[in-house]
């Protein structure tokens, strides 16, 4: 089953490398995040070009470093989701805040339509974990709570930004964790979980 799942992994990789060859040009819809952002391929929900710049393991200074990526593609609204491997390395939360703050305000300089998609929730439950994922096991439990505290604090600095909150955590959320319907392992959502995600952003840009 692992092998499997990883090699629908590179397929979906593969297509949305494919996919970002002509969508990532002026005016595109913009994606940024980690790995829960990196496996969408976002064209398929959209028809307006969709190009996915996400990279797992990312974290919100990895796009502060390539902030200028974004600048020159001048799109027509970005979405970004970030946050959960910040809290994993440690990150001092108020560093988290500010960089969330910057990168918000730097997308504001060029494109009035910026869209923080919540952080996900995380499955303590999960079994059985894949030997990748084995050092988070002991950890999961309280990643849940920062996570959902995170996004109360990004929640906020959207409202002071202008920026757009969008909920996706309470979709996926099932007895206090990631919905297993939705998730491809104890942190990562497979296609179900895109599915959600996605239907909720749009319905969040169709009502602006």
């Amino acid at each position: 089953n692992q092998l499997r799942t990883m090699r629908d992994v590179d397929r979906q990789t593969a297509l949305i490398r494919e996919n970002n060859r002509t969508a990532c040009a002026e005016g595109c819809y913009l994606f940024l995040g980690d790995s829960n952002m990196e496996l969408i391929n976002v064209q398929e929900y959209f028809a307006h070009p969709s190009c996915n710049l996400a990279v797992r393991g990312y974290t919100t200074e990895s796009i502060l470093k390539e902030k200028d990526k974004a600048a020159a593609l001048k799109p027509k609204l970005i979405v970004m989701l970030v946050g959960g491997n910040d809290l994993l390395k440690g990150t001092p939360r108020e560093r988290i805040a500010d960089n969330y703050r910057s990168l918000i305000l730097f997308f504001k300089s060029f494109c009035d339509r910026v869209y923080c998609l919540s952080n996900l929730p995380v499955n303590n439950r999960y079994e059985p974990i894949p030997p990748q994922l084995a050092h988070l096991a002991s950890r999961l439990s309280r990643l849940s709570e920062d996570l959902a505290s995170l996004n109360a604090e990004l929640e906020a600095i959207c409202r002071e930004t202008n920026a757009v909150y969008v909920d996706v955590y309470s979709h996926l959320l099932k007895d206090g964790g990631l919905n297993p319907a939705y998730a491809r392992d104890p942190v990562h959502i497979g296609p179900l979980g895109h599915d959600i995600v996605m239907k909720v952003l749009k319905d969040s840009i169709e009502r602006r």
